[in-house]
């Protein structure tokens, strides 16, 4: 197919969606919600297609690209009178630690500097950016990030930087609330003679609602960063915004006390220690000692004892990684040493019991009492995130910060947000375990 046909079928497809979403909207029905999310497969892959497509047909077309030109995989070239003109080869990039492919660096460079006013680079995104991905209008009062490749590239990072994003069951949001529907019971068999009628079960299912919830990044760049290279400056921003979000929503999801810090949201820990208290019962395991030199290893087998079986085959550790180290491993090598293999090969297999653990820098990095600081289980049956897909950057030149004016300090603020929440709807109750389970530390 091409361009044209290609997106009449996009179009068809998110007017399908569109249509599923708008007949249940207390909720879509099990049936229907995986029509959408096929739906949804198809529209990124036609999207695919469209960008590939138009990129090809902007290859063949080419002229001379007097703003910036890729030449071959391994150089781009960027002429900016400002600059000078630059090279970047293969080896220098691999070096320099860049975390996106130079394309995706390049365009968000000249993004950043389109939303503050940057004309050039403004032209350059026209002459680049397909005109349906590339947002219109952008000047040094702000714009939107509309690219849906770099979108989603964002998304990727900060899955990549997260756990939010990553373990847990997540989905992109068409609205500002989504309804999923869960499982509460299902259907009960039972043995029938011949003849005898058949018992009738029903199946529970609730619904849990994920309402999109602001979370946000604001910073300055100064005069200087900005003025240096643009893929150095776009893979800045991507590195620090996508860090930052991420941070926030592990925040979230592993201690958010329904505050409005954590945007309202309980996370797993706070639930746990609502729920169980600061005993043993319910998902807790109660640890050998307040500090985590008094762990046991049969503190952590009673932790995979409590777990019930339908959580088991996806069921990971969730610890921060100095708990991994100064706990888990420590553990491990005591019981068995260090293996041949790791001796040989210097790999560093992350699993403990079999099992693979996780980190994240937003679980206990200390030892405390009466903390929660190791959790088990599969994190897909407890907790449901939904995002919007794109996120919204923002720029400005004349901000005032915390009482500074940017204008006069030679300073561009930035603020990149995403929309999005996170329900932790399974944690189970005082007597009976969830399908994420946690250790707490004692009292003292």
């Amino acid at each position: 197919m091409n361009i044209t046909e290609l997106q009449i079928k996009y179009d068809q497809i998110k007017n399908q969606m569109q249509l599923l979403y708008n007949s249940e909207p207390e909720g879509m029905s099990e049936e229907n919600q995986a029509k959408f999310d096929e739906l949804n497969l198809q529209a990124t892959s036609l999207e695919n297609q469209i960008r590939n497509a138009k990129s090809q047909e902007r290859l063949v077309n080419a002229g001379s690209e007097p703003l910036g030109r890729i030449t071959k995989a391994d150089d781009i070239i960027l002429d900016d009178p400002a600059q000078g003109m630059k090279s970047y080869t293969h080896s220098q990039r691999v070096s320099s630690g860049r975390v996106l492919p130079d394309h995706l660096a390049l365009s968000m460079g000249h993004y950043i500097r389109s939303l503050a006013g940057d004309k050039h680079s403004d032209l350059w995104l026209q002459q680049n950016i397909p005109s349906s991905l590339h947002s219109e209008g952008t000047n040094s009062t702000g714009g939107y990030f509309v690219y849906g490749e770099l979108s989603s590239e964002l998304i990727r990072l900060i899955a990549s930087y997260g756990v939010a994003l990553r373990e847990p069951y997540s989905r992109p949001m068409v609205s500002e609330t989504l309804d999923v529907p869960r499982r509460v019971t299902g259907l009960t068999a039972t043995w029938t003679g011949e003849g005898e009628a058949i018992t009738e079960s029903t199946a529970v299912i609730d619904l849990i609602r994920l309402i999109a919830r602001k979370l946000a990044v604001l910073c300055r760049f100064s005069g200087e960063l900005f003025s240096d290279s643009v893929i150095e400056l776009g893979n800045f921003f991507a590195i620090e915004a996508s860090w930052a979000i991420a941070k926030g929503l592990d925040d979230a999801l592993f201690v958010g006390d329904g505050t409005s810090t954590y945007g309202g949201i309980y996370g797993i820990c706070s639930k746990l220690s609502t729920i169980n208290g600061v005993d043993q019962g319910g998902g807790l395991i109660l640890a050998a000692g307040n500090l985590w030199s008094e762990i046991t290893l049969p503190n952590l087998v009673d932790l995979i004892s409590i777990c019930p079986d339908y959580a088991m085959q996806n069921a990971k550790w969730y610890c921060s990684s100095q708990f991994y180290g100064s706990v888990l491993c420590r553990l491990m090598y005591s019981a068995s040493g260090t293996s041949q293999s790791e001796l040989v090969d210097g790999i560093q297999r992350q699993l403990f019991l079999s099992f693979p653990v996780v980190t994240s820098p937003s679980m206990p990095t200390s030892e405390a009492n009466s903390q929660i600081c190791c959790l088990f289980g599969d994190m897909r049956k407890a907790v449901s995130v939904g995002y919007r897909e794109q996120i919204a950057i923002e720029a400005s030149n004349s901000a005032y910060i915390n009482e500074q004016d940017s204008f006069s300090r030679d300073l561009l603020a930035f603020r990149a947000k995403m929309r999005g929440d996170i329900n932790c709807h399974d944690v189970g109750d005082d007597t009976t375990a969830g399908p994420v389970v946690g250790l707490i530390t004692a009292a003292s």
